[in-house]
């Protein structure tokens, strides 16, 4: 088995490669926007690509499985600042129909959803994100269902909680905490904290994408991880 995996270089991205390398039947294409030239892993090809069309068409031949993490987060600033998102979703699932690829499996977030009184949340309710990161995230998801309905190809779509991992370098309040105890320091909590939160350790986060990518299945599934 081929697996592809977008934002390879990410904080997410680094641990599914770890956990992928694991498998000694699977060959990993790691694509990126910048040239790297990692040689940690033997088995991983790294490619540079812009995630256009035509530089996708070229760089995915032969895959079987696209594992999709590349995307720009945050919650300020304008849509036109998260547009890039769906169009590199879009750009992938046409990819996919030209080279007859079958399986996506695409890094969405529960930052679709944001009625907390909810939380555990189900993945049959309905879309309600409350930033733009959020409503990005929903639109490639519908991307997803589109294009599948069009093109006869499958999707898992997994909605990640709050990442939680050393290497993370948007420092949330866990993430300080977690930083804090592993060097030894107090950790210092002001106020009547009222907010909630679902989250994931990455590496089990990297373990669910690899899982999703392996297992074969016949039809489209949504999770929240």
């Amino acid at each position: 088995m081929r697996i592809a995996i977008t934002g390879a270089g990410g904080f997410i991205g680094s641990k599914v490669l770890e956990k992928l390398a694991d498998y000694d039947e699977i060959d990993i294409l790691a694509l990126s926007r910048v040239q790297n030239d990692r040689t940690l892993y033997n088995k991983v090809r790294w490619v540079k690509t812009d995630y256009s069309v035509d530089s996708l068409n070229k760089v995915l031949k032969n895959v079987d499985v696209i594992i999709h993490l590349a995307a720009t987060r945050g919650t300020q600033g304008l849509i036109s600042d998260y547009h890039v998102n769906e169009i590199v979703t879009e750009n992938i699932l046409l990819a996919m129909n030209e080279l007859n690829i079958k399986h996506l499996v695409f890094a969405s977030s529960i930052a679709v959803y944001s009625d907390t009184t909810k939380i555990p949340w189900q993945e049959d309710i309905s879309l309600s994100p409350k930033t733009l990161y959020g409503i990005s995230k929903a639109s490639c998801e519908y991307l997803c269902a589109f294009y599948t309905r069009k093109f006869k190809f499958r999707y898992t779509i997994l909605r990640i909680a709050q990442v939680l991992g050393l290497e993370e370098k948007r420092k949330g309040m866990m993430n300080n905490f977690i930083e804090f105890a592993y060097q030894g320091k107090q950790l210092i909590v002001k106020g009547k904290s009222v907010v909630k939160r679902q989250f994931i350790y990455v590496d089990d986060l990297a373990e669910t994408f690899v899982l999703c990518a392996i297992k074969q299945k016949e039809e489209s599934i949504i999770l929240n991880v």
